[in-house]
């Protein structure tokens, strides 16, 4: 058993304790709807989660599945409005400024309403309040009458070589079976990310070396090539809802009709983009 007292585990537990400092200072703003803040909160959520599950070897702590699990309650309360921000900003760049495009803008605003009110519902919940203080138990810093100890930062690599191994590269397979499917590289972006957090906790600590600094860009640069996919996926789901609910005779109807033309070529670039970076971050390390 790992001990929960070396430095390697104080490093994942600062590193998770910042993201939740961060969830707790966001709070008034995802309630008063401030600019980014639904999305910083995901954000952080998700970051705890990835770490919390990729370290969760030199933890050693008890509880760690069950507040991972209410991590993702917690993030899942703020899907629907952080997935209706993106569309509201793509529309608003896609579409041209006429009224032909206040259908869909109008309803947008309407649907992120609700959204937003049912993640501030969540936030204000007795389960988000018990899902912070979990976090803040797992935590908590063991006492420790021990003479410090160096940082072995390969202990820390070693996990995320793992999780590599073991989630990213299996679901790159699956989605290589089936390129076309935007579905499974969704898939292959959520463990994606997980990596990208993991190397960039990494790669800022003093004894990490220009490798872990590389790692961490190259793993930033697939994730956010692989994130910029799954907006053109969101929008593409979306412009076909709008055309399915939409009146024939809808002056919109032609606008969308030209931005579902569009879509495609873009989704296939982009996609050529994330699996290139991705190639190279998964080269750049030996398969563990």
């Amino acid at each position: 058993m790992r001990n929960e007292k070396a430095p390697e585990a104080r490093v994942v537990r600062d590193a998770v304790r910042r993201q939740l400092d961060e969830v707790v200072g966001l709070q008034d703003p995802v309630r008063a709807d401030e600019p980014d803040a639904v999305h910083a909160t995901r954000v952080a959520l998700r970051t705890m989660r990835g770490l919390l599950t990729i370290f969760a070897p030199i933890l050693e702590r008890p509880r760690l599945r069950r507040l991972r699990r209410e991590l993702r309650w917690g993030g899942r309360q703020l899907t629907d409005a952080r997935d209706l921000e993106v569309l509201r900003e793509l529309f608003s760049e896609e579409l041209p400024p006429e009224d032909v495009a206040r259908p869909v803008l109008d309803d947008l605003d309407r649907r992120y309403a609700q959204a937003h009110a049912h993640g501030v519902a969540g936030l204000n919940s007795p389960r988000w309040a018990a899902m912070i203080s979990s976090a803040e138990s797992v935590l908590a810093d063991p006492t420790s009458t021990q003479r410090a100890q160096a940082l072995h930062v390969q202990t820390l690599r070693d996990p995320i070589d793992a999780h590599v191994a073991h989630r990213v590269r299996p679901r790159v397979a699956v989605a290589e079976g089936d390129p076309a499917d935007l579905h499974l590289w969704h898939e292959v972006r959520k463990a994606v990310k997980s990596a990208r957090y993991a190397w960039e906790m990494v790669a800022a600590v003093p004894e990490a070396d220009d490798a872990d600094r590389a790692e961490a860009q190259k793993w930033q640069a697939a994730a956010s090539a692989f994130g910029a996919l799954q907006d053109t996926a969101v929008m593409t789901d979306a412009v076909v809802a709008y055309l399915a609910s939409l009146p024939t005779d809808s002056p919109t109807v032609p606008v969308l009709i030209d931005l579902q033309r569009r879509l495609p070529s873009r989704a296939d670039e982009q996609l050529a983009t994330a699996r290139r970076l991705l190639a190279e971050a998964l080269s750049s390390r030996p398969i563990s």
